[in-house]
């Protein structure tokens, strides 16, 4: 069972969330708000599985919002903190970048149909990172890339860094064992080691990495 807390700025897209998952028996809404100050009592007091916000990370408080959620040991009396799905507008900006760094696990269009948001809260649920292709390529091409050789790409072998790119472009491992003849067990290992030797919390994170240290770069 998936538990979710709705952030959302309009009341009405709230109850729209809350009706369309309380209609599914593997997910239960624990709580709803338009306040950014409520979401680490909720927490506190509900354990969420997953917090889907669909204010603006623009927000006052939206940022710092995620980053005490989601802070390693912030939630002594539960095995972990509370992962965070992002709703954002179709443009990406600095504040969406600024909401992965303060460590939300997905990311998805503000447009995200409603099967798939779904789908995306379970994945999120369960430890794994969600960012839409669409964001990511836009994420690639809205912000400056690095200068010269950054040092959390210094130990990552040439193959590591080639799937760190297809990452970027937010393709699966399905997709990057296909483009790249590997088999997506080995897919996994490289993404595992890129994590560990970038010190990206995630899938999400590690995108951060390649277009912040100029590994992808701008079409």
């Amino acid at each position: 069972m998936t538990t979710v807390l709705i952030v959302g700025d309009q009341a009405l897209r709230r109850l729209g969330y809350r009706a369309l998952l309380e209609t599914r028996t593997d997910m239960t809404v624990v709580g709803d708000t338009a306040a950014c100050s409520e979401v680490g009592g909720i927490c506190a007091q509900s354990h969420p599985d997953v917090v889907l916000m669909d204010v603006p990370v623009s927000l006052a408080g939206s940022i710092e919002t995620i980053r005490q959620v989601t802070a390693p040991g912030a939630h002594q009396d539960v095995p972990r903190s509370p992962r965070v799905l992002v709703l954002s507008p179709a443009d990406v900006d600095e504040h969406a970048l600024a909401a992965l760094r303060a460590g939300a696990t997905g990311l998805l269009p503000e447009t995200v149909r409603l099967d798939e948001l779904t789908v995306a809260l379970q994945v999120v649920a369960t430890g794994q990172a969600v960012l839409s292709p669409s964001l990511a390529r836009r994420l690639v091409d809205a912000f400056p890339c690095g200068a010269g050789e950054d040092g959390r790409l210094v130990a990552l072998t040439g193959r590591e860094r080639a799937v760190l790119v297809e990452l970027a472009a937010g393709r699966t491992n399905a997709e990057i064992a296909g483009r790249l003849s590997v088999g997506v067990t080995t897919v996994k290992s490289h993404v595992s080691r890129i994590l560990a030797k970038t010190g990206a919390r995630d899938r999400v994170q590690a995108v951060v990495v390649a277009y912040e240290t100029g590994l992808v770069r701008p079409a």
